[in-house]
């Protein structure tokens, strides 16, 4: 997945905070692998399978949290 592309849906996000986007990885595209959604002006990422979250205050720095967190063996397939 492109970053420009990722970065277009976190700021429909922001406009749109009812929407959640939900990232799948290449070689499970039906399982969510994270959930991302802004709450009271902060982005939380959820990872559904240890049910932990973290929290971002802005594009960039989910952005690099994501990019950081799948590797060259985990591909992000979409959102």
């Amino acid at each position: 997945m492109e970053e420009d592309y990722l970065k277009e849906l976190l700021n429909v996000l922001e406009k749109y905070t009812q929407t959640v986007i939900t990232l799948t990885l290449s070689n499970q595209q039906n399982i969510p692998y994270a959930i991302v959604n802004y709450e009271k002006k902060v982005f939380v990422l959820i990872d559904p399978g240890t049910e932990t979250a973290s929290v971002y205050t802005d594009i960039c720095s989910i952005l690099s949290a994501i990019q950081g967190y799948w590797d060259n063996n985990k591909k992000l397939a979409g959102a």
